[in-house]
């Protein structure tokens, strides 16, 4: 198969933001968020009871610690971004905002930002079919006028810089491929394309941001069973570049159910037993539950690499399940309604190691939900 599209992924990463749209009628003044090293900004959500965001928090509602110290709160900013539902008059957005990213300056923009990451190096044909179906559904559904959106590949394929227009969005996505026989060191080439386009949607300023993996394998593993594994620290190298950036990684499994697992998980009962003639099955619907959860831990458990940028990085993983459109419903509110909070990092120590944040809110029975640490800075 033809490699030239894969040749150019480097480039559209570091790219995606050209097509953004800046220049609202009526913006929202976005604070500046100072990007020393020592600066830390997190996005938060705060759930009641029922799992709805809470609003109306202020800052003074708020505490932040970082490996159990008290941090000084420096930037709020309650985000709560409408659905403007789309017509025939979506705009180009043709202003580009490459001279920005190229000064460093941030680029501002109205509402959400999704880039989806086709993971098409490793994808079967049929699967690339389903996920062709899917992302366009997402678009169609939750993808809204005052959105921007672009699309990567990690093998072949031309991609899509930032945009509103859906014309645009719609061909990119029809343009996946699958690559079922890639030539080249598939893991470390889509570990690289997921850090370059994080690092370029950090040019986003007073935004959560959205990428959307869509990954039919692990990518890699983790497993400390296989100490010559690079794809440890390329996993590492990736997931510190989405929290630099303030993006969130949200892995998606087009292919929705694993049926073979089911078979597998038919032949692992926990409750069967042997007696003389062979063994017998108890026929019971929390056993037949019990394998086949079995089945799927083992499918794409905690070595997964692709979950675990995941979970790390404050999205979450929707994997081994048919209700994607669950999933897609909330990759559309984690990002829709939110506080981001910064601050100064009091550990002056550059080692590169995890730190643990705890945020609390000063009103009860509140659920609070937010990226569980981030990593050092290296000088």
């Amino acid at each position: 198969m033809a490699r030239d599209g894969a040749r150019q992924v480097a480039i559209a990463a570091l790219a995606i933001l050209g097509g953004v749209g800046i220049g609202a009628q009526n913006p929202q003044p976005v604070p500046t968020f100072r990007s020393e090293i020592d600066y830390v900004q997190i996005p938060v959500r705060v759930l009641d009871a029922r799992g709805e965001f809470v609003r109306g928090l202020t800052q003074s509602d708020f505490q932040i610690f970082e490996d159990s110290q008290l941090q000084t709160i420096t930037a709020f900013r309650a985000v709560d971004i409408p659905s403007i539902p789309v017509d025939a008059r979506v705009p180009d957005a043709p202003l580009a905002a490459a001279d920005a990213v190229a000064l460093n300056e941030p680029v501002e923009v109205e509402g959400r930002v999704y880039v989806f990451v086709f993971d098409n190096q490793m994808m079967e044909e049929a699967t690339a079919l389903r996920t062709r179906h899917v992302v366009l559904g997402f678009i169609r559904d939750y993808v809204k006028a005052n959105d921007v959106a672009g699309v990567v590949f990690t093998g072949t394929g031309r991609g899509q810089p930032l945009t509103r227009n859906r014309r645009l969005l719609d061909e990119a996505v029809s343009r996946l491929l699958g690559d079922s026989n890639p030539t080249d060191d598939a893991a470390h080439r889509t570990m690289a394309v997921i850090a370059d386009t994080a690092k370029s949607m950090g040019a986003i300023k007073g935004r959560r941001k959205a990428l959307v993996l869509l990954s039919p394998s692990p990518i890699c593993s983790l497993s400390e069973r296989d100490p010559t594994s690079v794809c440890r620290e390329d996993a590492r190298y990736a997931l510190r570049s989405a929290m630099q950036a303030d993006v969130s990684i949200y892995t998606i499994d087009p292919r929705g159910l694993n049926t073979s697992l089911r078979s597998r998980a038919e032949h692992a009962n926990p409750n069967s037993s042997y007696r003389e003639g062979g063994y017998t099955e108890v026929s019971s619907g929390a056993a037949a539950r019990a394998a086949f959860a079995g089945a799927r831990a083992e499918s794409r458990g905690s070595d997964d690499a692709a979950r675990y940028l995941a979970d790390e990085s404050g999205g979450f993983a929707v994997v081994n399940t048919n209700s994607l459109s669950a999933g897609f419903a909330r990759v559309a509110r984690e990002n829709s309604s939110y506080y981001l909070l910064g601050y100064y990092s009091t550990n002056p120590l550059a080692d590169g190691k995890a730190r643990r944040n705890e945020i609390k809110v000063s009103r009860r029975g509140m659920r609070v939900v937010h990226r569980a640490s981030y990593p050092a800075p290296t000088r």
